[in-house]
């Protein structure tokens, strides 16, 4: 019987044995088919999964080149922001509770939170790039609440450091970076940085693992440009037309300042105007860059073209004598003086001196029509001056051959056409430059992401209106304007300046 009992125990021991031996086994060919269903039959539909759980082709845009005044001074420059965006399907709590909690630090209303939170997507902006106050503020909510599926991405924003100084020239650019207006318009080829592709992948609670990868583009950003304008210069003509503004009453106001040896535009300023860095508080009139897309008529302004014209061809002389009486009949109709007076016997310096309508009517009759206008073609006007500015106006001009006595008259005192403010710079430029017209430009040199100077603008001569001997006469009879004549205002003591005025 012992021996019975012995041989039954030992048989039971093996069977235990065995038993827990096959269920190891087991256990261990379940979990490596499961493996091998994971790693080799189901790869593809797994990594289809994973995929839904990162933002695929978010595109990154490397920053925009800087816009540099004449001394290196920016103009234009872009600065990395954060920009919030939602993965909707990894939100835990109500849309309603997480825009009522960061309602107050985005642009976004709560109503659109809510929507945005709610969509059947795994990627939705909340706020493109957010001041950096307002951004810190949302990421101290995420970590107190502990709020899944927000996050943020750094993206290039335009950023312009003074403000109003030069908006219509510089323009600005909207948040998927595209020049909408100005310089940032017509160089955003150059200007714009390369745009990268890149799939993120996201934790269990949304936030991306590896953070953003802006920075290892920085090095790719667009062209920097340097523009001829000088901010010092720019400073001061619009705070003079503020001041003009202010006292006139005015709705629009330009000045334009220009070297009239090279062509370089050193200030070009507007009003009204606006700040390119909250350009969408603004609208379309204060856009405009009414010095070179607005026409007008130039007035008594025109008069010194006229004039140099009828010296040029030989249809009149500095000492001929015009007399005066206050009135000029052309086609039945009368032009008269500005004071309604007659000055008598009057010669070419006086007529310009104290803007004598009728004595430039004679001038501009007895020269006729056809040769103005070949002259003031050649001064430019009626066609654009090139700049590298959007929207310029090219004028309006008569056509000789349709032009009555009354036509040549009242274009003779800068009436019945139309001209941009850039067109009358230029040709006042050519007569203080000998007569020699340059072609204005307001970008000096493109440089490379290195800081390299690529590419410069060159000095353009476009054409001798007049001959050197006729501008001289011509200025030396604008600067008696200035100190004995209408424009005495614009007498500076101790230095020589030349002008017109002009209604």
């Amino acid at each position: 019987m012992n021996l019975l009992n012995k041989a039954l125990r030992r048989m039971s021991g093996w069977s235990r044995t065995t038993w827990c031996l096959a269920i190891l086994m087991t256990v261990a060919f379940v979990l490596i088919g499961r493996l091998a269903q994971l790693q080799v039959f189901d790869t593809f539909d797994l990594e289809k999964k994973n995929l839904l759980q990162v933002q695929v082709d978010r595109k990154l845009q490397s920053p925009r080149g800087t816009i540099y005044d004449r001394n290196g001074k920016p103009l234009a420059m872009s600065v990395v922001t954060k920009s919030l965006y939602a993965d909707p399907k990894m939100i835990k709590q109500s849309p309603q509770e997480i825009a009522d909690l960061i309602s107050p630090y985005v642009t976004m209303s709560k109503e659109n939170i809510v929507k945005a939170l709610q969509e059947d997507t795994a990627f939705v902006w909340l706020n493109r790039m957010m001041d950096a106050d307002k951004s810190k503020a949302v990421q101290q909510v995420i970590k107190d609440n502990n709020i899944a599926g927000l996050n943020f991405v750094e993206e290039s924003k335009r950023y312009y450091p003074n403000g109003v100084l030069a908006a219509q020239v510089l323009g600005f650019v909207g948040t998927d970076d595209k020049g909408l207006d100005g310089l940032e318009m017509v160089l955003d080829d150059e200007l714009k940085g390369g745009v990268q592709q890149e799939i993120v992948a996201t934790d269990n609670k949304g936030n991306a693992i590896f953070g953003s990868v802006l920075s290892k583009f920085l090095p790719d950003k667009g062209k920097s440009v340097t523009l001829t304008i000088d901010a010092t210069i720019q400073f001061i003509a619009e705070r003079a037309l503020d001041k003009a503004m202010v006292d006139t009453g005015a709705k629009h106001a330009s000045v334009i300042v220009m070297d009239p040896k090279n062509g370089e535009i050193l200030a070009m300023a507007n009003r009204p105007s606006y700040d390119p860095n909250n350009y969408n508080q603004s609208g379309e009139e204060a856009f405009k860059n009414i010095a070179v897309t607005n026409l007008y008529e130039p007035g008594s302004t025109f008069k010194p073209i006229i004039a140099s014209a009828a010296l040029a061809a030989g249809k009149w002389k500095l000492d001929t004598v015009y007399n005066d009486k206050g009135a000029f009949a052309a086609n039945g109709h009368i032009i008269r003086n500005w004071n309604g007076e007659g000055y008598g016997p009057v010669r070419l310096l006086d007529i310009l001196k104290y803007s004598i309508n009728t004595g430039m009517a004679e001038i501009g009759t007895l020269t006729g029509a056809d040769i103005l206008s070949k002259y003031i073609r050649d001064y430019g006007f009626g066609s654009e001056t090139g700049i590298e500015l959007p929207g310029e106006g090219a004028g309006i001009l008569y056509n000789p051959e349709d032009m009555s006595k009354l036509d040549v008259a009242t274009m003779s005192i800068g009436q019945g056409i139309a001209v941009t403010p850039l067109q009358m710079v230029r040709a006042f430029g050519a007569l203080s430059n000998g007569g020699a017209m340059m072609k204005p430009h307001i970008i000096k040199s493109y440089s490379n992401s290195q800081g390299d100077v690529t590419s410069t603008t060159e000095t353009s001569v476009v054409g001798q209106p007049v001959p050197a001997e006729t501008a001289k006469t011509i200025v030396d009879i604008l600067e008696k304007e200035v100190s004995e004549g209408g424009g005495t205002k614009a007498m500076v003591e101790g230095y020589h300046f030349g002008g017109k005025t002009g209604t």
